[in-house]
């Protein structure tokens, strides 16, 4: 079984979103996500979680990627 960890937003934080999908793909997944937060805080779950992290088998983060459309005109 693969390891995933998830660092982001809620993106990542909604429960029919990336998670589900990785878990229906057999993966265990581990979500730290947690929504209206900045970068600064997956620095924070990385040494938080430093032991779990380090024994993942993949890593996805993300961040602040809402705010490209909040901010700018994609037109």
């Amino acid at each position: 079984m693969t390891n995933v960890v998830l660092l982001g937003e809620s993106h990542f934080a909604m429960k029919n979103g990336i998670q589900k999908g990785l878990k229906d793909s057999g993966c265990h997944v581990l979500n730290l996500s947690l929504g209206a937060t900045p970068g600064i805080q997956n620095l924070y779950e990385i040494i938080r979680n430093r032991q779990i992290i380090q024994k993942a088998d993949l890593i996805i983060t993300g961040s602040n990627t809402h705010d490209v459309a909040q901010y700018n005109n994609l037109n």
